[in-house]
């Protein structure tokens, strides 16, 4: 039935961290039948996002709305396939809900506890992704195919042209865009970092933002969403892989926890990117967006550059693209535990809208 499907109806994988492993099975199945492909956050990469494929990343920073249109709208004509994701509400924005009309497949072993969070008329298959996809393809390997090309729209953004007006003034500051401009040319495409971003703002500039042609390189925690998350989990990437690994973090985070101490106790190639703002702003914002009364989320001015060099680390201070962008290429350069204090624009509004679209649906509710 499903590759019946796969072969008479435009096609979509929608792929989780979970189906990392099986990213090369898909690669092919999708080629054979001209699918699409989304991810989750986590799910960054296991498809060049790069590809022609690739139309875009749901949940933390994504364009769910945008992806539901494009599908809802031609819904009789679609077969979506899910795999290596529990749906939650930070890796989905329970897109799925939208799907009720459309022959919907699950694959996973972990199925019976991903019910709850699928339509009705999802179709499971309990199974191992890896095993799935390697019989899926071989079956359609077996057949004569003859589905013509489907030409879907790209919702995956691009960077703009954003011109800012730098200098060396210490009261300048950078647009978050300019900062994800920089991490992609530099940490990412020239230098191959691993990256985490770590809950707040950080999650949605990275996610809507960043691209990634390899999967796991790029870590984020959408479980809980919780603060410190990759401020101290930062060590472990770059120990466990030997490899630089640069996280983004918010000052507010940062001030919570970090382990910038253990980076330097055992010498390790992590760097501390710190979006400094001096507030909590995504509940600064996200209150604001929500039409809820303001609290306090300011925070003092804080050096982040004198921080990390009190603990041992190298300390960059950055006001403007040409500072971070010299701060970034040393610090990798050099393997050094880092910490970069990067004062950024406050009044940037992150791609927030289908978080806040979400919680206004269960304000109403």
């Amino acid at each position: 039935m499903l590759i019946e499907l796969l072969l008479a109806k435009k096609s979509l994988f929608w792929l989780g961290f979970g189906a990392r492993y099986a990213g090369n099975n898909i690669q092919k199945i999708i080629e054979l039948t001209n699918s699409a492909v989304i991810t989750t956050p986590r799910g960054k990469g296991i498809i060049s996002e790069y590809s022609l494929a690739s139309i875009g990343t749901t949940g933390i920073g994504s364009i769910s709305k945008e992806i539901t249109k494009q599908i809802t709208g031609d819904s009789s004509r679609y077969v979506v396939v899910i795999m290596g994701s529990p749906l939650s509400e930070l890796s989905a924005f329970y897109l799925q809900k939208n799907f009720s009309n459309i022959d919907l497949f699950y694959v996973g072993l972990e199925a019976d506890k991903v019910r709850n969070n699928l339509p009705s008329n999802a179709i499971v298959f309990k199974s191992d992704i890896q095993c799935f996809t390697e019989t899926l393809l071989s079956a359609l390997q077996n057949k004569v195919i003859h589905k013509s090309a489907v030409q879907y729209s790209a919702l995956m953004v691009e960077f703009v042209d954003y011109i800012i007006k730098d200098n060396n003034d210490s009261d300048k500051v950078i647009h978050p865009l300019a900062v994800m401009n920089i991490i992609q040319r530099v940490a990412i495409n020239k230098n191959n970092c691993y990256i985490a971003a770590e809950a707040g703002n950080s999650f949605f500039w990275a996610s809507h933002y960043l691209k990634f042609s390899q999967s796991g390189r790029y870590r984020l925690g959408t479980a809980f969403g919780a603060m410190g998350h990759y401020a101290c989990g930062l060590v472990g990437i770059a120990a466990g892989f030997k490899e630089c690994a640069i996280g983004i973090i918010g000052d507010g985070a940062m001030l919570m926890a970090n382990e910038v101490s253990t980076a330097v106790r055992y010498h390790l190639a992590a760097i501390w990117l710190v979006m400094n703002d001096s507030s909590y702003n995504m509940c600064r914002q996200g209150l604001e967006m929500l039409n809820s009364d303001p609290l306090d989320c300011d925070i003092p001015v804080t050096d982040f550059a004198l921080f990390g060099r009190a603990l041992g680390a190298d300390g960059y201070q950055a006001n403007n693209s040409q500072q971070l962008e010299d701060a970034i290429v040393e610090a990798i350069k050099n393997r050094n535990p880092a910490v970069i204090d990067v004062r950024i624009d406050k009044n940037a509004v992150p791609p927030l809208k289908d978080r806040i679209e979400t919680l206004k649906g269960f304000i109403n509710d």
